[in-house]
């Protein structure tokens, strides 16, 4: 079957995984269904979903999850780009230096976007191209101009937490395993996973990351955010003090206007409201990552502020931000009264022999007084289960033994001129009993190939 992996990211910036999921096939109706069920599972549906170009996913997301912003990944697109160029075009640096600046920046509106991506389209002379007009048709669902405005669309633009998390799950699952096998690996998986992430937040509490300035502010950030986090917001901290400056100041009634010039990107625009004491900048990187950027630093320096405001720091990166998440931790809480009177009459009876006694028979009479009439009925199986599942026994069965499937690419495909050449150019070379040339043929189709492969000697 088909592992699928749900996957974000935790308040150090690593992978997790929030769900996983078996499909027999990759086609609408699968994906609409696993798509159901983690809607299910997370209570609510998720402000974005990034996946890989899937006409059969675009369509089940489309129709489960409407209200969810859905992206694709943007490496996968540009990677495209030199394959899908002219052949005249193919090895001008200049015009792939140009489009990644285009498609990549995250400062540009959708209509500065629309405007350099139609001026370097035009110069080059691909107005007409097919797959260039798909992608701009497209430009909603990768283009990050699009997505400024979207709470935390900054985390992602591309699936590579998802390929870090497939690589990371190889180590413990095989298509070998039956699905006992798969269950057992997979909570092996989740355990290390667990574990990383409690080593992460060890070394959060016992080490005191390095301060590169003296303002207060930076030591107030080191001691809330987790220490990946913290040499993101430290970046922008330094580079508020180092390459930043204040060019005018616009002072309302109610709200102050500043102009902040970052020598690395330009001039933008901050807007401090005095009634509701809220900082907004026109880079948009408070929305896009949940984090405070350089050009608000800027204008907390100016004001006075020693500490990022309580509104500014988000839950999500803290460090304590992962406290309660197992399910274990209120079982083993509601259980200490229990252990503790346990523990207790133990001691008492430690070294007397006449309490050892006393206290096993009171233990024996209670344990016979509540044990269940019958350990093998039908309700003591589903009392059992339900205790040590959490959940009630299934009046249905729904999952069966699967069918074997194929993924998709796991097939025959033809490949393009492209594969073909790379392959070409990656075979050794070996002296042809025919022709007496070190080619790549021999002289059972020397005379097809032997004048190629003279030319390229």
């Amino acid at each position: 079957m088909i592992f699928a992996p749900f996957t974000g990211k935790d308040n150090h910036g690593g992978c997790v995984t929030f769900a996983a999921g078996l499909l027999t096939r990759e086609d609408v109706s699968s994906y609409s269904w696993i798509l159901k069920q983690f809607v299910d599972c997370m209570g609510h549906t998720p402000t974005m979903l990034i996946t890989d170009q899937d006409p059969a996913l675009k369509i089940a997301v489309e129709n489960v999850m409407p209200a969810t912003r859905h992206r694709f990944c943007m490496w996968h697109i540009m990677m495209k780009v030199a394959k899908k160029l002219p052949i005249s075009l193919q090895d001008n640096a200049e015009l792939t230096s140009n489009l990644y600046e285009v498609a990549w920046s995250e400062i540009d509106e959708p209509s500065a976007f629309e405007e350099k991506w139609t001026e370097v389209i035009n110069e080059y002379g691909l107005a007409d191209h097919s797959w260039f007009s798909d992608m701009f048709s497209l430009r909603k669902y990768w283009i990050p101009a699009y997505f400024r405005d979207l709470r935390m669309s900054g985390l992602f633009r591309t699936t590579s937490m998802s390929k870090s998390e497939n690589s990371f799950f190889r180590k413990y699952l095989n298509w070998h395993s039956n699905l006992a096998a798969f269950y057992i690996h997979y909570e092996s998986a989740m355990q290390a996973q667990r574990h990383s992430y409690k080593q992460l937040c060890m070394i959060d509490q016992t080490t005191t990351p390095k301060l590169k300035t003296n303002k207060p502010i930076e030591q107030h950030a080191s001691r809330i955010y987790t220490s990946k986090i913290f040499l993101e917001v430290q970046v922008e901290i330094v580079e508020a003090f180092n390459r930043c400056r204040t060019r005018s100041m616009d002072t309302g009634h109610e709200e102050h206007r500043y102009a902040v010039d970052d020598r690395s990107s330009g001039v933008f625009n901050v807007a401090h409201n005095t009634l509701s004491d809220t900082i907004d900048c026109s880079c948009k990187h408070f929305l896009k990552k949940g984090l405070v950027c350089r050009h608000m630093f800027v204008v907390m320096h100016n004001i006075g502020l020693n500490a990022i405001p309580q509104k500014y720091i988000l839950g999500r990166w803290m460090q304590n931000a992962g406290v309660g998440v197992m399910s274990n931790t209120q079982t083993q809480a509601s259980n200490k009264p229990l252990m503790s009177e346990a523990f207790r009459c133990i001691a008492i009876a430690d070294g007397n022999e006449a309490l050892s006694v006393s206290l096993i028979a009171e233990l024996k009479r209670w344990a016979d007084a509540n044990q269940p009439q019958s350990s093998t009925s039908v309700n003591a199986k589903e009392r059992m289960f339900q205790t040590f599942y959490g959940a009630k026994l299934p009046t249905k069965i729904t999952i069966h033994p699967p069918d074997h499937v194929k993924t998709k690419g796991s097939g025959k495909r033809l490949k393009s001129t492209y594969e073909k050449e790379l392959e070409k150019a990656k075979k050794p070379r070996r002296r042809c009993q025919k022709c007496g040339f070190m080619v790549r043929h021999d002289s059972r189709n020397c005379g097809k190939v032997v004048e190629e492969d003279s030319e390229e000697e």
